[in-house]
């Protein structure tokens, strides 16, 4: 994860993207982000969105080590990290 974070998605998204507990970017649309950028959909396992989205693919579906949105295509609009 840290490689592709600080080799790829660095790259894209420069002060943008800040490593968390999960990923956090800034982007007006991740999802056009995913489909206009060579290797973020390909590291992506996408079979989780509905099945009229643009980035749907069911090839990498359980494939270990890819990413996943694990909010099923909905937008996350707010992040709350927990300090101890």
């Amino acid at each position: 994860m840290y490689d592709y974070h600080y080799n790829v998605m660095s790259n894209y998204f420069k002060d943008t993207i800040s490593l968390m507990c999960t990923g956090y970017i800034r982007t007006k649309d991740f999802y056009l982000d995913l489909l206009s950028k060579p290797g973020l959909l390909e590291c992506t396992d996408a079979a989780n969105l509905p099945k009229n989205h643009p980035c749907y693919v069911t090839e990498k579906k359980k494939v270990p080590g890819l990413f996943s949105d694990e909010t099923d295509g909905k937008t996350i609009t707010e992040f709350c990290a927990l300090l101890s």
